[in-house]
């Protein structure tokens, strides 16, 4: 069993030393990592909606983690969102996100609402009560993962993503 871990990195000539680490984890009585159903069609495209669509080829469907294209909301929307819903509660422990491939459409940042009746939907809020700001995406491709403080046993996720400078998906 680790109980810590300690890093010693090297010096090279001319350089200075720089490092950013992330370690992944799983807390004993929790699964984690495991898919629940977006990126591989399990929760069917009658699961999934959104407050708008810019086109047939960027609709809600296309909001699955590596698909072909991805989701953006219509240029209009004051309030863009991406919605999953399904007909039994699921322990949720993260959302991984990612933009559109080979373009610069993503988003930066997100808030998140849930529900765990499949109607009613809430923010997950920070300490002060406010929704709470998950980073996001800085590219196209990149897959970037936010947990939660602790697992949810929900019905539905909204997400609201933040607007970058070029396009949100």
């Amino acid at each position: 069993e680790i109980k810590g871990i300690r890093i010693y990195p090297e010096l090279t000539e001319n350089c200075t030393i720089a490092m950013r680490v992330e370690l992944l984890g799983c807390r004993e009585e929790f699964k984690c990592e495991e898919n629940m159903g977006l990126e591989d069609n399990n929760i069917g495209d009658s699961f999934v909606c959104a407050s708008s669509e810019l086109d047939d080829e960027h609709c809600a469907e296309e909001g699955r983690l590596n698909g072909d294209s991805a989701w953006i909301p219509s240029e209009d929307d004051t309030d863009p969102y991406f919605e999953a819903t399904w007909p039994v509660p699921l322990q949720i422990e993260a959302i991984v996100t990612q933009g559109e491939e080979n373009t610069q459409n993503f988003a930066e940042c997100y808030t998140v609402e849930v529900t765990d009746d499949g109607v009613n939907f809430y923010y997950i809020t920070d300490d002060e009560g406010n929704p709470k700001e998950f980073d996001a995406n800085s590219d196209g491709e990149t897959p970037v993962t936010n947990f939660f403080d602790s697992p949810l046993e929900i019905k539905g996720i909204r997400i609201h993503p933040g607007l970058n400078e070029n396009r949100t998906t």
